[in-house]
């Protein structure tokens, strides 16, 4: 900006939002980059929950997750989708469907 040129409050709005929104995704990106990196599991994979009655499931979908997203203690980790498993590894009959993360596998 030369001498005279101002920029007014909602100019400054504005781009600040731009830059944050740019930054935002790119961390998302890191993120997403750095917890497919530390997947212990694959698509076909049986997991199971190492809290509360052990839920077992068969994976066919992947997503990550970012706890605490943009906080100092952030932390991506895989998040896997698919049918719960009875106790003796069967599908279930009502079709449900369950997720784990990453932190919550037994292993």
């Amino acid at each position: 900006m030369s001498k005279g040129d101002y920029m007014e409050l909602n100019d400054f709005r504005l781009k600040a939002q731009e830059i944050r929104s740019l930054a935002e995704k790119e961390v998302r990106k890191l993120g997403k980059e750095f917890a497919f990196s530390k997947a212990s599991a694959k698509i076909g994979d049986t997991v199971t929950c190492k809290f509360g009655v052990k839920q077992s499931l068969i994976v066919d979908d992947i997503k990550f997750s970012m706890r605490n997203y943009l906080a100092k203690d952030e932390k991506p980790e895989c998040v896997y989708f698919g049918f719960v498993l009875t106790k003796a590894g069967k599908l279930r009959k009502d079709g449900a469907r369950g997720r784990i993360y990453e932190s919550d596998l037994l292993k």
